[in-house]
């Protein structure tokens, strides 16, 4: 199912999906451009992409791709069609299948694949172009790495978040960040040189050495309903 809003300056595009892997169907993607039925978008036209219904670790891929992700061995930018990513009616299922591989000095390879209300490692991880993602409203908990080095520059988070891992947006380029998670762990935003705004909610109750070379923090705020912090 596909519906199409023409916004001022910006074509909304919605897909439901019927069944998870099966996003890419809807996708014909080019080295300049991407169409999707009657709608071709490119690099100076971007997307706000809206997607509903259940995902897996192909669906991200297909996602990855529209996004301009790249692996952790690419140094060449790779085009980006979506400015804003809307996931909030989406939801991650558990599979074996991989959508990221990582290669360790020692030639160790592991596979990541998606599992269910979680964000996994690397999902969005070396994503050059989208401004704006809005995460499932059923999401659990970030994984270790899942936004590393994300040019994203705002994430939505649901108030379900529990749990952020260490280093879940070690170097990202995050700007403003609103979180209500329990447990916020160790160096979870390490190296964001661009985080500007910080607002942590009543349910914080450990940041734990969260944050690190944060230089352009210039606001914080902190709920005047924490009685944990």
């Amino acid at each position: 199912i596909i519906a199409v809003v023409n916004e001022l300056f910006m074509k909304t595009l919605k897909i439901t999906v019927s069944a998870p892997e099966t996003l890419s169907n809807h996708f014909v993607i080019g080295d300049e451009c991407v169409k999707c039925g009657d709608v071709t978008c490119s690099v100076e036209d971007q997307l706000h992409l809206i997607i509903d219904g259940n995902l897996n670790s192909n669906d991200v891929v297909c996602i990855r791709e529209l996004c301009g992700g790249r692996d952790l061995r690419e140094r060449e930018r790779k085009p980006c069609f979506v400015r804003i990513l809307d996931l909030r009616n989406a939801a991650f299922v558990s599979h074996d299948g991989a959508y990221f591989t990582t290669i360790s000095d020692y030639k160790k390879v592991t596979h990541y694949g998606t599992i269910s209300r979680v964000i996994t490692s690397y999902m969005f991880a070396c994503i050059d172009g989208v401004e704006t993602i809005l995460l499932p409203k059923d999401t659990l908990r970030i994984d270790r790495l899942a936004f590393y080095k994300c040019y994203a520059r705002y994430v939505a988070m649901p108030d379900t978040i529990k749990l952020l891992e260490p280093n879940s947006f070690e170097s990202s380029m995050i700007q403003v960040m609103r979180v209500n998670a329990e447990k916020i762990k160790s160096e979870s935003f390490n190296i964001c040189t661009q985080l500007k705004e910080l607002h942590l909610g009543a349910d914080v109750e450990h940041i734990n050495g969260a944050f690190g070379c944060n230089r352009e923090l210039s606001s914080f705020e902190l709920s005047p309903q924490n009685k944990h912090l």
